[in-house]
């Protein structure tokens, strides 16, 4: 026969005791305590946290919730503007109800741990304290170290929800990706230039004014290597990124540039009293108007860092035709010039009035045109640079006297001084032919532009498509469900017994005022949960009914 007071502890627990042990005995987990002494029958009423279980198993099902989300936005491109969520939208509603769903579970359980503990003939007051402050407070978990178990761990664990927040919305980013469709592709490109496409002739035959229309873009066309035809190819259904080969202006090279030496001997010091210069560098583009459709191109280069050698010399002459080139051919270029295939060689019409090219290699000489030349004096030599493309060339030094910074430091005569490198050529030949093929290229797209009809259709075309798409960063996503994982397997803990307790038991005040045995709810039958009591109890008044026999204390 059960006594009195044995019937308060039962309040909330089965209808048979616990043996006696101690409630308080420090082990970090429940199962580690005294539970093999507790002898429960097994006609036990089990009462299954059905919420606290959904909150985990929910919890757990966010990781997969996670992985679909990125899954399915990984390698789309991204959204811009617009009503439709992005992935951050969506990985925030999951970071929300992960953190919802766990805090319902750690809550339920911290109520079950809670019960448990009250169940126990030996329980104290400052204990049930501990249990609720430590399921309550991540920080009471974290300074209660005397009071530290698996309640506590449960509650610092669900605190590091926030880093699950960042690590998963690292896992997504965005980047350029290049995609290969083969379509049906137009350029805008001429493949010939109409007459008095660059300027006008003076009497003598030499080139007088530019055309206007040349005038204005040749800024654009000579000396822009770096993607002319990205400005002028709105009518053109690949942006640059097509793998073809198309026809446009260019040139054949005669003899392929027949080159030869001329020997040369510097003076080495100033007691020479030498009085000639030297060139040592030029670069010239000529145009004739008795053979409008022929550029030339000389050039003399001292490469090497001896006072006395040769020089090599090239004279090359340029055949206007229609050539075959690749459309990608600007952003893929080669150290050296490898010459176009021909489709044809313009036809000479003679030019009295204007002309077709031979603004064009005025204008290249405008730029290029270029020489440097050794003038002695007499404290030793110095070098004068005649031309913008001149003054941007590096120079080379024999190996000698270095500065502070191991730098080769030139004689004062200058005579060793040497020219290897041309914008990432061995020689200006093959940097100035590359250049002027580009130019004349670029002509070529400014023209299809102005006319509106120069349009060359090719099928099959492959076209590399960029596009900026969302990227997986999946490491990231790992440690979230890693830091999910923890959480929801330091909570189950606290679930732990609750197939002891009669009932389905809360921390409502109702709920701890039966485990402190309140004189108003001892009459209550103990199987009643907490929607029971109150339907018994909740509309009486806590100072006349709930305290009948004294009156309420004046405030």
């Amino acid at each position: 026969m059960v006594s009195p007071d044995n019937e308060k502890i039962t309040a909330a627990t089965t209808t048979e005791l616990p043996s006696e042990s101690s409630s308080q005995k420090a082990n970090l987990f429940p199962w580690l305590e005294d539970e093999e002494q507790r002898g429960i029958p097994s006609k036990v009423r089990r009462r299954f946290p059905v919420l606290g279980a959904l909150g985990l198993v929910g919890s757990g099902l966010t990781c997969l919730f996670s992985w679909a989300t990125l899954y399915f936005f990984n390698g789309h491109k991204v959204i811009e503007g617009g009503y439709l969520p992005k992935p951050a939208a969506w990985l925030s509603i999951i970071l929300s109800l992960n953190s919802i769903l766990a805090h319902t579970a750690v809550s339920q359980g911290v109520a079950i741990s809670w019960w448990y503990r009250a169940s126990r003939r030996k329980a104290t007051v400052e204990e049930l304290h501990d249990v609720w402050a430590t399921g309550s407070s991540i920080a009471a978990a974290l300074t209660t170290w005397k009071a530290f178990n698996y309640i506590a761990l449960a509650t610092v664990f669900v605190g590091t929800l926030p880093i699950n927040g960042i690590l998963l919305q690292n896992a997504m980013t965005s980047g350029i990706n290049y995609h290969q469709v083969n379509k049906t592709a137009n350029f805008s490109i001429a493949t010939s230039l109409p007459a008095g496409f660059s300027a006008d002739l003076n009497v003598d035959g030499s080139v007088g004014t530019y055309n206007s229309l040349w005038q204005t873009v040749t800024p654009e066309i000579v000396g822009n290597m770096d993607g002319f035809y990205k400005t002028f190819d709105i009518m053109n259904s690949c942006k640059g990124d097509c793998s073809a080969t198309v026809e446009a202006v260019g040139f054949q090279v005669e003899d392929v540039c027949p080159t030869y030496t001329i020997p040369y001997s510097l003076p080495t010091d100033t007691s020479s009293n030498s009085t000639v210069d030297s060139t040592i560098f030029s670069v010239d583009v000529t145009w004739n108007s008795s053979t409008p459709n022929t550029i030339g191109l000389n050039s003399l280069v001292k490469s090497s860092s001896d006072c006395a050698g040769v020089y090599t010399v090239a004279n090359c002459t340029l055949q206007m035709a229609k050539v075959k080139r690749p459309w990608l051919d600007p952003v893929h270029r080669l150290s050296y010039y490898n010459p176009s295939e021909i489709v044809e060689v313009y036809p000479v019409v003679t030019e009295t009035n204007n002309t077709v090219f031979g603004g064009i290699a005025s204008a290249l000489q405008s730029y290029y045109g270029s020489s440097i030349v050794m003038h002695p004096t007499t404290n030793g030599t110095t070098l004068k640079y005649n031309g913008l493309f001149a003054q941007q060339l590096p120079t080379g030094f024999i190996a000698g006297q270095t500065d502070q910074f191991g730098n080769a430091v030139p004689t004062p005569d200058r005579c060793n001084t040497s020219f290897t490198q041309f914008f990432g050529y061995g020689n200006p030949t093959d940097f100035m032919l590359t250049t002027m093929r580009e130019t004349m290229f670029y002509a070529s797209i400014y023209q299809a532009y102005q006319d509106q009809i120069s349009i060359q259709t090719l099928d099959q075309t492959p076209d590399w498509i960029s596009a900026n798409e969302y990227r997986v960063l999946w490491k990231y996503w790992a440690g979230s469900v890693g830091v999910t994982l923890a959480i929801v397997l330091f909570i189950l803990p606290t679930f732990y017994g609750f197939w002891t307790l009669a009932r389905k038991t809360t921390l409502s005040p109702l709920e701890t005022a039966r485990a402190f045995h309140a004189p108003v709810l001892r009459e209550a039958p103990k199987h009643l949960d907490t929607p029971g009591l109150l339907k018994e109890l909740g509309k009486s008044n806590i100072h006349t009914d709930m305290m009948p026999d004294e009156a309420p204390a004046e405030k």
